[in-house]
Formats: C-alpha cells, sequence, structure tokens
C-alpha cells in the first residue's frame, strides 16, 4: 500500500476589490464585464479572481494521508486574506507538510494537476517561496511522477469535461462530502465574509481532503 497525502486548497480574490489591482488585472476585468453584462462588479470579481493564482490567493489548506500501515493523519489551515504574510505563512507550512526530505510518498487530490499544484506553486513563486521539485515534479517524465489524481482518473483518459468531487463521491455509493456545508461557502462576496467564517473555511477544506482519500482508495489508487 502506498504512504499518501492527498490535499485541498480554498482560494479568495488576491485583492479586496479589482480597482485596488494592478493595471493588468483591471484591464482583465473590463474585458471579464463586457462578456458577463448582468453580473455585477463584485460578484464578477469574487467568481472569477480565486480561479487563477494572478489574480486570486490562497485562504485555506487542509492534508488528509494515510502510511502504508494504514494509519491516518489529517491537518488543516487558514489564512487572513487581508494579510499577504499569512498566505505565505500557510503555504510555507503546507509544503513542509506535504513534502518531507527522505520519506516517500505520493501527493494526491481532486483536480490537483489542473488546478492546486500549479495554483500553490505559482503563488509560491510569486511570493519568494522555494517549492521543493519533489511537489510539483515539472521537470519529470509523466511516468516519473508520484502524483495521483482522482479527477483525472475518472476522467479515463478523456480531456473533456470534469468530474466534480460531490457527484463521484454520490454515484459510488460513498458519504456525501458536502452533508455537512454549503457549496455557497466557497463563493464568498468579499473578504468580510472569509473573515467571518473563521475556522468554518477549515473545516471546509479538509472535509474535501478527507473525502478525496477516501475517495482515492475505493478507486484503489494507492495500492
Amino acid at each position: 500500500m502506498k504512504a499518501v497525502k492527498v490535499f485541498d486548497l480554498e482560494t479568495a480574490a488576491a485583492w479586496a476589490t479589482p480597482h485596488d489591482a494592478p493595471a493588468f488585472v483591471q484591464e482583465w476585468f473590463e474585458k471579464l464585464k463586457i462578456s458577463n453584462p448582468d453580473k455585477s462588479d463584485e460578484d464578477l470579481w469574487h467568481e472569477n479572481a480565486t480561479l487563477t493564482p494572478e489574480t486570486g490567493k490562497i485562504v485555506a489548506a487542509s492534508i488528509a494521508a494515510m502510511d502504508e500501515r494504514g494509519a491516518t493523519f489529517q491537518q488543516s489551515w487558514k489564512a487572513d486574506p487581508s494579510d499577504k504574510t499569512e498566505e505565505a505563512a500557510l503555504i510555507s507550512t503546507l509544503c513542509r507538510n506535504l513534502y518531507k526530505p527522505g520519506k516517500t510518498c505520493h501527493i494526491g487530490g481532486h483536480n490537483i494537476i489542473e488546478f492546486d499544484i500549479p495554483f500553490l506553486c505559482r503563488r509560491a513563486l510569486y511570493l519568494g517561496i522555494a517549492i521543493d521539485e519533489n511537489i510539483h515534479q515539472s521537470m519529470r517524465k509523466p511516468w516519473e511522477r508520484n502524483h495521483i489524481d482522482t479527477m483525472a482518473a475518472l476522467k479515463f483518459g478523456s480531456w473533456k469535461g470534469n468530474v466534480g468531487l460531490r457527484a463521484a463521491s454520490v454515484m459510488l455509493g460513498m458519504p456525501d462530502c458536502k452533508s455537512s456545508y454549503h457549496g455557497s461557502l466557497v463563493s464568498m462576496h468579499s473578504w468580510k465574509e472569509w473573515q467571518d467564517l473563521g475556522d468554518t473555511i477549515k473545516d471546509y477544506c479538509l472535509e474535501d481532503s478527507k473525502v478525496t482519500l477516501n475517495l482515492l482508495i475505493h478507486l484503489g489508487l494507492n495500492k
């Protein structure tokens, strides 16, 4: 059985409003408004700025892990979106826990290849934080990497569409991964709403990691 550390990120807009952002972001947002005339500036900003590391930032992260003997470990962290130093500290802590020198461990997640790993690594780059090659593995050949992506596994080679974590869990008869929390929690419309969530966002993030680990095991990806 493989040792696996599954992780998940929650992201928010990197600036409270587009008017606080650099010129290139404001130009991007003006184009976005043209193609979405029916949405308010606030909704449009907080729905879209969270999706790329150039316009978004990490506000919560979690790990759910299992070692070769089946022992489990889990932890989550959060950062105030208004404080850049907290995001940097969160990223550093997450990376220290994802990879420890001398220990072989696979890194897992749901859509980590397309989203979480690139987002994490580019945010770290922009904040001046070194990321160990064992996390991003971008210079390795595909067969040399030890990433386990449950979404990629569920797509069975297809390049089209995504497979939601909740949908896959329900269809496979697993506990509903959003049974205690609302999906709207990850679509907050302001920094203040993120701050008001307190530890709830950590719990939400950790739930995703735990369900993803269970899904990974259910699919036999840890063997």
